[in-house]
Parts: C-alpha cells; structure tokens; sequence
C-alpha cells in the first residue's frame, strides 16, 4: 500500500487530507511542522509526501531543502493554499 506524508500545520487540513486519500485506499501518516515531517521521513516507508508551503517556525521549502540534501528521493507535492481578501 502506498503511504502518504501529510505535512501541515493545521490539524483540520491534515484531518481532511487524510479523509480523502484513506477513502482511495492510501495509508496516511501526519506531521504538524517540517521537523516532526522530517523525523518521519528518517524512518523511511513514506512514499510520497504533500507537503504545505505556509507554515510557522519552518516552512515548507526548508524540510523539502533538508530532504533533499540527505538524498531523500521522495516524491513532493508542495500544497500551497491562495490567501482571500474579503
């Protein structure tokens, strides 16, 4: 079964994220911040990581920087969500 990385700081996104993707048939695992994302990602068996773009005290592009660097060849999708003035 292919697992899912979910990488966001806001609990409801991943919750609804994971909603999707387990009703397709993936296995998912969660991280809050790009920290506890690349703690996952060292215990390998993640497959594939969606990963939010606007997050506080690391965004996304460090931990996919990070990724990287340690030749981690794990497909990223960067998850950005548009700001709405109103």
């Amino acid at each position: 079964m292919v697992k899912v990385l979910i990488v966001d700081d806001e609990p409801r996104i991943r919750a609804l994220i994971r909603q999707h993707l387990e009703h397709a048939g993936y296995e998912c695992e969660e991280a809050g911040d790009g920290s506890a994302a690349l703690v996952a990602l060292g215990k390998g068996g993640i497959d594939l990581v969606i990963l939010d773009v606007m997050m506080p005290f690391m965004d996304g592009m460090n931990p996919l920087r990070e990724m990287r660097a340690r030749k981690m060849e794990v497909p990223v999708i960067m998850a950005c969500q548009p700001l709405i003035k109103g």
